[in-house]
């Protein structure tokens, strides 16, 4: 069983049994979660509810959005910005960049993010356990 301290409860909302947002929840990925569960855990998964947690960040962080190529051509040509959003490094002939992290023990790391060829996306500084570049497509974003 997993255990939910009451920093989990508060920072989330949570909806036990009920999709509250088939944008956010796809139907198809909650079936698919379901049928994993009882793979893992055999039939009486089947009578444990799925748990539907979101947690809405905001951030004073910029963030930089639209087509991958020209998000990451834009900031390769802004050093202080790469700064801001924790990018240690980009290769836009890969279409990728090396994040700079830091996890909530302080220890640094580096993280490499591909992006897909043509897709709306979003640059941003995530926050967190570990801060550090990230890149979602815009719609998973917003």
């Amino acid at each position: 069983p997993t255990n939910l301290n009451e920093k989990f409860c508060k920072d989330f909302e949570i909806s036990v049994g009920t999709n509250p947002d088939s944008t956010k929840f796809l139907p198809q990925a909650v079936s698919e979660f379901q049928r994993a569960m009882v793979q893992l855990f055999g039939h009486a998964a089947n009578s444990c509810p799925v748990w539907f947690c979101h947690k809405k960040l905001t951030s004073a962080s910029p963030a930089v959005v639209g087509i991958s190529e020209d998000v990451l051509a834009y900031v390769s040509e802004h050093p202080e910005l790469m700064r801001k959003l924790s990018i240690a490094s980009v290769d836009t002939e890969g279409l990728s960049f090396i994040a700079d992290g830091t996890n909530g023990k302080g220890e640094k790391f580096e993280k490499q993010f591909r992006l897909t060829p043509g897709e709306e996306c979003v640059l941003y500084r995530k926050t967190g356990w570990d801060i550090m570049g990230c890149s979602k497509p815009l719609h998973q974003f917003l």
